[in-house]
C-alpha cells in the first residue's frame, strides 16, 4: 500500500492561520503540527519575537515542515491581512465590543459558504501576552487535532471542529 504524505493532504483555498507576535517558536511549531492535522498550509506570522527562520519551530512541528518553511513573516497585521477578504478573530477573554460573536458551527458554516464563492479567509491568533492561557488552548488543540485527524474525516471536513476549539479555548 502506497504511503500519502501528510503535505498531500493540503486543503486549496483553505483559510490562513495568523500569529500575531508570536512569541516561542515552540508555540508557532505546535500551531504548525495542528494545521497539518487539517490539511492547512498557509501559515502566517506578524513580527515574531525571536526572528525568523526559528530552529525551534521547525523541531517542534512533527514533520509538519513544509508549514514552516512555507510561513509567510510580515511587519505588520495590514501587510498579513493585504488579500484576505475575511478574519476571524479568536479570543479567551469575553470582550465588551460591540461585534458579532458566532458559535463554532455558525462560523464553520460561514466559511464554508465563503470558500465556495472564491472569498480569502484568514483566522487570526492574537499576542501571546497571555502566554499561560496560548499555551494551554494550543496544548489542548494538538491533541484534539490528533484525535480529530484519526477519526478518518476528509480534512476539509475537520476545520470547522479545529476552528469551534480554538474559538472555545
Amino acid at each position: 500500500m502506497a504511503r500519502t504524505k501528510a503535505s498531500d493532504n493540503q486543503m486549496t483555498g483553505g483559510p490562513a492561520v495568523i500569529l500575531v507576535e508570536p512569541q516561542l517558536g515552540e508555540n508557532i511549531g505546535m500551531v504548525a503540527r495542528a494545521m497539518a492535522n487539517f490539511g492547512l498550509s498557509e501559515l502566517r506570522l506578524v513580527s515574531p519575537r525571536d526572528g525568523w527562520p526559528n530552529e525551534k519551530a521547525l523541531a517542534s512541528a512533527s514533520g509538519a515542515n513544509w508549514i514552516i518553511e512555507g510561513a509567510a513573516v510580515f511587519d505588520d497585521l495590514a501587510g498579513a491581512l493585504k488579500d484576505v477578504n475575511y478574519v476571524y478573530a479568536t479570543t479567551a477573554r469575553p470582550r465588551g465590543m460591540i461585534k458579532e460573536v458566532v458559535t463554532p458551527e455558525q462560523a464553520g458554516r460561514d466559511m464554508r459558504a465563503r470558500i465556495g464563492r472564491g472569498d480569502k479567509l484568514a483566522v487570526l491568533f492574537g499576542r501571546e501576552r497571555w502566554a499561560a492561557a496560548f499555551g494551554l488552548g494550543l496544548l489542548h488543540g494538538f491533541g484534539f487535532s490528533s484525535v480529530l485527524a484519526d477519526s478518518g474525516a476528509e480534512p476539509h471536513d475537520l476545520v470547522p471542529a479545529l476552528l469551534g476549539f480554538n474559538v472555545g479555548v
